[in-house]
């Protein structure tokens, strides 16, 4: 059962995690800003919670640091000098440590279940209610 009363926010919370799982292989920029939308609604729905409250804010941190330090030459995967390497490295640990957060708050606080999830799936192959 669902604990966040929003439904449109639960339905757009799976499809933002959609994204960001597609996105694997995208930008770093593209994939910090939809790591940032995430963020945005799992705080939306729980960020009031105290279970939540210091995950949540660890991963506003992260995502704020990772948007100042961001640099175009991080998603040009044709420059291979180390300093660049070691910093894209950091950030994919990053994201995905931030990533791994949300996640298990959003496990915590049942936001997501199979209903919204075969909703989701339902819509982006085409079928209408």
């Amino acid at each position: 059962m669902i604990q966040g009363k929003n439904t449109s926010l639960n339905f757009h919370l799976a499809q933002t995690i959609t994204g960001f799982v597609y996105a694997s292989g995208d930008t770093l920029n593209r994939r910090i800003e939809i790591l940032d939308a995430c963020h945005g609604l799992v705080s939306a729905m729980v960020g009031h919670l105290d279970n939540s409250k210091e995950d949540l804010q660890s991963v506003d941190a992260s995502i704020c640091d990772m948007l100042k330090g961001y640099e175009n030459v991080l998603d040009d995967t044709t420059d291979n000098r180390h300093s660049v390497r070691e910093k894209r490295l950091l950030y994919k640990e990053t994201i995905r440590e931030a990533f791994k957060i949300l996640m298990t708050v959003i496990y915590r606080n049942k936001l997501l279940d199979n209903s919204v999830m075969a909703k989701l799936e339902g819509k982006k192959w085409g079928d209408s209610d």
